[in-house]
């Protein structure tokens, strides 16, 4: 079966095909970078992880198939700004903590601090918390964009343009170059400024960072704190490589899957 391009309801449609001719649990996640994460932590005579296309299709599907055979298929999604918005999750449907998974794992499991504390060759207690700062920056732009409807381009948003030598970033400046990268955006500099200082949803910076702005962050000011130039690849592969079984006990999903399979006489994790 082609699996390219499908929707919600393929996407129902290709799992209840999976479990007609399989007694596997199966762990749906919204692309491959989590299947490849995750596939490697589970036991896969008793659970596959399948990629679904994005956290749109990954519930809908799931809200179809939840009366047909809730015991077999589960999802994880990232929690992104959902709680802020209202939105609900089905009964078979597990979320991250923080904004997505990767953030999980550096936030939570502890990989950012691992990463500062072995690379920095200045052990400064507080570059771990700029770097938060720096990807927060961009978290609540993202939020102000989403809050808005603004359709912001903020996906690999080039750090390293607005970043001052205190790793910090000007929000005046950050803003101009968002603005500049978005097509047909007619918002005024200071018009969008006053909605960001205006759009902060909690006052904890770690909810709103992305995984991938505290990667882009980790790269943008790496030659700073370690003298060498990391791309941001090279910072995804060590996190990779640092997500352990010791480390995952700590995060609330993993736990709660562990549950849910145990429940249903199987094991989902080989840790």
């Amino acid at each position: 079966m082609m699996r390219e391009h499908l929707d919600g309801i393929g996407l129902a449609n290709y799992l209840r095909m999976l479990r007609a001719d399989s007694d596997k649990l199966f762990l749906v996640v919204e692309g491959d970078s989590d299947v490849r994460v995750l596939r490697r932590k589970t036991v896969s005579q008793q659970c596959d992880v399948i990629g679904g296309y994005g956290k749109r299709a990954v519930l809908k599907a799931m809200s179809v198939v939840v009366d047909d055979d809730p015991n077999g298929i589960v999802a994880l999604v990232d929690r992104d700004f959902g709680p802020w918005l209202g939105e609900g999750l089905p009964e078979n449907v597990f979320s991250t903590v923080m904004y997505d998974l990767e953030a999980d794992f550096l936030l939570l499991a502890g990989i950012l601090s691992s990463i500062v504390e072995t690379l920095a060759d200045d052990r400064r207690d507080d570059l771990a918390q700029q770097i938060i700062g720096l990807a927060a920056s961009v978290g609540r732009l993202r939020w102000t964009s989403t809050k808005h409807g603004l359709n912001l381009r903020l996906r690999e948003f080039p750090m390293s343009r607005v970043l001052l030598d205190d790793l910090t970033i000007s929000p005046r400046e950050m803003i101009e170059v968002a603005i500049s990268r978005t097509e047909g955006c007619q918002l005024l500099p200071t018009d969008l400024l006053l909605l960001y200082r205006h759009s902060l949803p909690v006052d904890d910076d770690r909810e709103v960072c992305s995984g991938h702005d505290l990667v882009n962050a980790l790269a943008a000011t790496s030659r700073q704190w370690s003298r060498v130039q990391r791309s941001s690849r090279g910072i995804s592969e060590m996190i990779a490589v640092a997500i352990r079984c010791d480390i995952l006990i700590n995060l609330k999903w993993f736990n709660d899957l562990s549950e849910w399979a145990l429940a249903r006489g199987q094991e989902i994790w080989n840790c």
